[in-house]
């Protein structure tokens, strides 16, 4: 009778430990599903759930290459590409600035193994926000295993083309030292009132940084300087003075940039690009002006964030300028605007003048590439850039909000 008992609490204990490992299983079977309407064509996407904070998380990069976008992931910033729109979100921090405007998640995205993870109740504002696309989520989410957070080191990037918006490479080289304020806290009187005498072109890249390729062999860092110099030649004769930063295929730091654009006491910045969305199907112009809200870095530290650069006094100018030039782009070369996105840029916090930011097409859409490898198409940008700095020009009170 004892051998049996045994036995029974045994054979009890075994069934109990069972359920216990089966009920453990299934709180590490987290699924979500979603479905997503793009034009007429309708995509679902499931992906795993996992817990990080108490917190439930999704991999961004799987939800978005599931649906036929692209998301590419460096060590600081996340850019997803889908519906011919795109949005950029950096680590660890709310913050998100799309095609569509500027919002913030109710959580940070977080990085791990070269994968972007977002929020479960951020999915749906981010798709409807940024890329303006109804999405909903189809099943509940069962319980998520934990894992551990995010480690400190940059994860590895994806080798993908470049992210927009694209800075010149980084240098060692000090930044020229920041404006100091006025009494007050007034800007510098130049900054109410500009006419544009002075017009600033900087050629994106150059030398060994080519920047982004198409796959025709065109490269962003010549087809820039291309479109910049034939920018200076249609303006020749009129009262604005063009200056480029480099006229050459040089590599120029990016502190040299802003030090060249400071010390000739430029009117207007212009940089000009060539955006490469991870899909093909990018397409438009875009411009990108300084943000004054955020810092250059997402863990920029409290001292960092109280040093006063001279950009951030021209962002209203900034944009409004923005707003006329890719408008007199766009029309001239028969393309859509894109947008006008505020983000931290170091070059456009370092001039102290209104600039911006042009990105001037995408360089891996095939049928984008097809044209910029013409004269014609070249001459259509940069006549259109032209006439716009002829209107900004003759405005009565220069570049203003």
């Amino acid at each position: 009778m004892k051998i049996f008992d045994v036995s029974m609490k045994f054979a009890v204990s075994i069934t109990l430990l069972v359920a216990a490992l089966a009920i453990s299983c299934l709180a590490y079977a987290g699924l979500a599903s979603f479905s997503i309407r793009i034009q007429d064509d309708l995509r679902v996407a499931d992906v795993d759930v996992v817990d990080m904070g108490g917190e439930s998380y999704v991999s961004l990069s799987s939800l978005v290459n599931q649906m036929g976008g692209g998301c590419r992931v460096t060590p600081e910033r996340v850019q997803v590409d889908l519906a011919a729109k795109a949005a950029w979100l950096n680590l660890d921090v709310t913050q998100v600035s799309s095609s569509l405007g500027v919002f913030n998640l109710a959580h940070p995205m977080h990085g791990k193994d070269g994968e972007a993870l977002i929020a479960l109740i951020d999915v749906v504002p981010l798709f409807q926000k940024a890329f303006n696309l109804a999405i909903k989520q189809d099943l509940p989410v069962q319980a998520a295993p934990s894992i551990a957070e995010p480690s400190s080191a940059p994860a590895t990037p994806e080798v993908t083309s470049e992210p927009l918006p694209k800075e010149p490479p980084a240098t060692t080289s000090e930044p020229p030292p920041p404006v100091p304020p006025q009494k007050g806290g007034e800007p510098p009187a130049r900054v109410v009132k500009r006419t544009i005498q002075v017009l600033i072109l900087d050629p994106g890249h150059g030398g060994l940084d080519a920047g982004c390729e198409a796959e025709g062999g065109l490269k962003e860092s010549q087809l820039a300087l291309n479109i910049a110099v034939k920018v200076r030649n249609a303006l020749e004769g009129s009262p604005v003075k063009v200056l480029l930063t480099r006229d050459k295929d040089n590599e120029t730091a990016r502190a040299e940039r802003a030090a060249f654009a400071n010390k000739n006491k430029g009117d207007l910045y212009i940089a000009i690009h060539l955006g490469a969305g991870l899909s093909k199907t990018g397409h438009g112009i875009e411009a990108f002006c300084y943000d004054p809200e955020q810092s250059d870095t997402p863990q920029a530290s409290a001292e960092t964030k109280a040093v006063e650069r001279p950009g951030k006094d021209y962002a209203e100018q900034s944009m409004a300028a923005a707003k006329v030039l890719i408008d007199s782009v766009a029309a001239a070369a028969g393309q859509d605007v894109r947008g006008i996105h505020q983000v931290p840029c170091a070059i456009l916090n370092d001039i102290d003048m209104p600039g911006f930011i042009l990105e001037t097409g995408y360089i891996n859409n095939p049928a984008e590439e097809s044209l910029l490898l013409t004269g014609e198409y070249q001459d259509k940008i940069a006549n259109g850039l032209a006439e716009g700095i002829k209107k900004l020009a003759t405005q009565p009170g220069g570049v203003k909000p």
